[in-house]
C-alpha cells in the first residue's frame, strides 16, 4: 500500500537519520536532550561501587592507571546526600584497586587519614577533601584534591568568613594506594582569591598535568546564583606550587559559541592533548561535551577548541544508571593499545551514587547505524534541523517508558528557568503533532499554541517493546502501520509544516535503529526565547524583572534592573533576526556576533512599541555562533531570537 503511495508525491530524498553520518542533523543541546552514536560498552561488573548511609552520594571519582603496577585505580569522591556538609560525614575520597583490568575491585581505604589536618594560620581543621587527581613521575604519585575546612558551610563558600575556607590541595605518595602526605599551604584557596568576571570565586574539581617544563591545574570555579561554571587554570614550575593565579580559560563570559550549564571535571591527557569533558547540569542528565587544548598551551584560553558536541555518551536502562551520568561526567584513559577505559557516575533508583566503567575504541567514537536517546529526571526534546510538510516516516525502535514520535512542530525553544536543573520551557511543548507511545496506549494527537490537545485517533493495546512505525503524510491525508499493520488508512488530516523529532517523558529510553524520512525538506527557522539568552549569559535572575506582556513575541520576556546587562544566544544557523520591544525604559543596545560588535540599536521611545526585528545578517554557509546582546544606556530588554539553520 504504502509502496503505492509514495509514488504520488514524486522524485524524494530518503535519509535515515540513525545513521552516524547524520549526527549534526540533530539538534544537540544541554537542556533539550541529545541523541548519541557512541560506542561505549559496559563492563559486566557495573556497578563497581555503590552509595550507602552516610555517604548516599559517590557520584565523583578518578581513574588512574599505575604505570608501574599496571593496576587501574579509582578515586572516588564520597558525599552525603544532597552534598550536605556534615562534620559527622565529611566528604572524603576512597581508594579502589584492580589487579584484573576493572573486572574485580577492592577497596584500600580512604586517602587521608582521619587526624585532624590544618593548614598553617587557619585553625580550622580540613575535614572535607572528596575529589582528587594523580601524576606519576619521578617515582612519586603527586595529588591534587578540594577540600573545605570545618567552618565552610554553602552559605559562605563562595563569600567567606572568619575561618571559614576551601581551596585546592597538593598532596605526594611513593604508593598510589597512599598515604598521601598533604603539604602546610594550599595551592589555592577562595580566601585569597579575587572573584573573576565579578562572580566566580569557589575553586574545586582540579586535575593535575605535568607538562615539559612546569605544571597545570585544570579546576572549576562557580558562580552561585549565576548558576555558570569556569574552567580554569594555573601554573606553577613545581607540582606543590606557588600556582599563578587562575585564569579562566572556558566560560559562558566569551562572547563566543560556548553552551550553558556545563562542568568539567576531571581532565585527562593522550599524546600531546589535554582532554576536559563536560557535562551539562540541567535537569536530564544526558548531554555531554569535550574540550581539548595542545597540552604546552592549555595555560591559554586561545587554545581550547570544542572537540566533540554532544553524541559523546549515552545512558542504558539498567537501574544503576537511573539518572543518567549524575555528579561529574566520564573520567577517562586512553591506554597503549588505543581503548578509551572511563569510570562514571550514576544514581539508582534509591537515589543511591553508582561508579560504574565502560570502554570503546578510541578511534571508533560513533557506531555507523543505531542512535540512542535516554530521559531521567526531566524530558528530553530531539529536534531534527530540516522542515518537512508531506513526507514518509519509517522507524524501528525499541521503548521502554513513553514516547512521542512528531511532526509540524514550530515551537519556540529554551529553558524554563536560567539555571542548574533547568528543563524545558512549557512553550517548547506547544505547536506539534505527533504520535505518543506508551505501553499501553498509542494515541495520534496535535497539540496547539496553548498547549491544549486534540486527539484524532486512540487505541488501547500492549505494545511489544520493538516497534516499527510508518507514517504517510499527505496534504489532507494521514496513514499509520505499527508493525506492519495498518491501523489508519487514508484517514482526512489537516495539513502543516515543521520539524520532526522525538520527545521522551521522564524515565525512559529509546534504541532507534531506523529514522528514515523521504520527503522534500528545507531549513528550519528555529525561535529561542529569553530564557535561552540568560541562560548562555550566566545571569542572576535577582538582577532581571521577568515580565508577562503582549509587547513581547510569545508574551514572555526579560527586563534588566540594572544598567550594565548582558544575554547570549548560541545559535546554530546562516542567518538570524533578532526582535525587542521599544520604550521610555530603554536606551542604546550593542550587537555583539561572535565577539565583533556589528550594531548598535535604539530601543527608546516615548511610548510603549511591542517586539519587532530590530536587527537581521546572514551569511553563506552555516556554522556555530553567539549572539550577545549588552545595554549602552537605560534597560535591556530580552525577547526572542529567530535563526534559520
Amino acid at each position: 500500500m504504502f509502496a503505492v503511495m509514495i509514488l504520488n508525491l514524486g522524485v524524494l530524498t530518503a535519509q535515515d537519520y540513525a545513521k552516524s553520518v547524520f549526527r549534526n542533523e540533530w539538534i544537540h543541546h544541554p537542556v533539550y536532550g541529545d541523541v548519541s552514536f557512541d560506542t561505549f560498552i559496559r563492563f559486566p561488573n557495573n556497578p563497581v561501587y555503590r552509595g550507602s548511609p552516610p555517604y548516599e552520594w559517590p557520584v565523583n571519582g578518578f581513574l588512574f592507571r599505575d604505570p608501574v603496577s599496571k593496576r587501574l585505580y579509582i578515586y572516588v569522591g564520597e558525599y552525603p546526600a544532597n552534598y550536605a556538609f556534615d562534620g559527622q560525614a565529611p566528604m572524603q575520597c576512597t581508594v579502589l584497586r584492580s589487579s584484573e583490568d576493572g573486572h574485580t575491585w577492592e577497596n584500600c581505604g580512604k586517602v587521608f587519614d582521619s587526624e585532624p589536618f590544618h593548614f598553617e594560620e587557619n585553625p580550622s581543621p580540613v575535614i572535607h577533601a572528596p575529589d582528587v587527581s594523580v601524576v606519576y613521575h619521578n617515582s612519586i604519585y603527586h595529588m591534587v584534591y578540594d577540600w573545605a575546612n570545618a567552618d565552610c558551610t554553602w552559605e559562605n563558600a563562595h563569600n567567606p568568613i572568619g575561618f571559614a575556607d576551601s581551596g585546592i590541595g597538593y598532596a605526594w605518595s611513593d604508593r598510589p594506594e597512599g598515604p598521601f602526605y598533604r603539604t602546610e599551604k594550599p595551592i589555592l584557596h577562595v580566601q585569597a582569591l579575587e572573584k573573576l568576571c565579578g562572580k566566580y570565586r569557589r575553586i574545586y574539581a582540579a586535575t593535575l598535568v605535568r607538562r615539559k617544563k612546569d605544571w597545570l591545574v585544570l579546576a572549576m570555579m562557580d558562580s552561585g546564583q549565576h548558576f555558570s561554571w569556569a574552567l580554569v587554570g594555573s601554573t606553577a614550575a613545581t607540582p606543590d606550587g606557588p600556582y599563578e593565579p587562575p585564569k579562566i580559560l572556558l566560560s559562558v563570559d566569551s562572547n563566543t559559541f560556548y553552551p550553558p550549564l556545563l562542568e568539567f571535571y576531571p581532565a585527562f591527557t593522550h599524546n600531546w592533548w589535554v582532554y576536559a569533558p563536560a557535562t551539562s547540569v540541567a535537569l536530564n542528565r544526558n548531554f555531554q561535551a569535550i574540550y581539548r587544548a595542545k597540552i604546552e598551551d592549555a595555560h591559554t584560553p586561545e587554545a581550547w577548541k570544542l572537540f566533540q558536541y554532544g553524541s559523546v555518551w549515552h545512558s542504558e536502562p539498567a537501574e544503576h544508571e537511573y539518572a543518567g551520568i549524575w555528579g561529574q561526567t566520564v573520567s577517562g584513559l586512553v591506554t597503549p593499545n588505543g581503548i578509551f577505559t572511563v569510570m562514571f557516575p550514576s544514581r539508582d533508583s534509591q537515589m543511591m551514587g553508582t561508579i560504574n566503567l565502560a570502554q570503546r575504541k578510541w578511534r571508533t567514537p560513533f557506531r555507523s547505524k543505531g542512535l540512542f536517546a535516554s530521559s531521567h529526571e526531566g524530558p528530553s526534546l530531539l529536534l531534527l534541523k530540516r522542515t518537512y510538510s508531506e513526507f514518509r516516516l519509517s522507524a524501528a525502535f525499541s521503548l521502554i517508558g513513553s514516547a512521542t514520535i512528531f511532526w509540524d512542530f514550530c515551537a519556540p525553544l529554551g529553558p524554563n528557568t536560567p539555571k542548574a536543573d533547568a528543563s524545558i520551557h512549557p512553550l517548547s511543548f506547544t505547536r506539534y503533532k505527533g504520535l505518543q507511545l506508551t505501553e499501553n496506549k498509542l494515541t495520534l494527537l496535535q497539540i496547539d499554541a496553548n498547549g491544549s490537545g486534540t486527539t484524532f485517533f486512540e487505541t488501547v493495546q500492549q505494545l511489544p517493546k520493538d516497534i516499527r512505525i510508518d507514517v504517510l503524510r499527505k496534504k489532507g491525508s494521514l496513514s499509520l502501520e505499527i508493525n506492519k499493520q495498518p491501523l489508519i488508512t487514508e484517514k482526512s488530516y489537516p495539513p502543516g509544516e515543521g520539524m520532526i523529532g522525538m520527545l521522551l517523558a521522564p524515565h525512559s529510553y529509546l534504541a532507534v535503529n531506523s529514522f528514515q524520512i523521504t520527503g522534500k525538506s528545507k531549513p528550519p527557522v528555529l525561535k529561542y526565547i529569553y530564557t535561552e539568552a540568560l541562560l548562555g549569559a550566566g545571569q542572576d535572575l535577582n538582577d532581571w524583572e521577568i515580565v508577562s506582556n503582549t509587547r513581547f513575541s510569545y508574551g514572555i520576556g526579560a527586563i534588566s534592573k540594572t544598567e550594565k546587562a548582558r544575554a547570549k544566544w548560541n545559535f546554530e544557523g546562516r542567518s538570524f533576526t533578532l526582535f525587542a520591544p521599544k520604550g521610555p525604559l530603554f536606551g542604546l543596545m550593542d550587537i555583539v556576533l561572535d565577539g565583533e560588535t556589528i550594531a548598535t540599536v535604539d530601543l527608546f521611545s516615548e511610548w510603549e512599541q511591542p517586539s519587532e526585528p530590530v536587527y537581521t545578517a546572514s551569511w553563506a554557509t552555516p556554522g556555530r555562533h553567539a549572539l550577545t546582546i549588552q545595554n549602552r544606556t537605560a534597560r535591556l530588554p530580552v525577547d526572542s531570537l529567530e535563526t534559520e539553520y
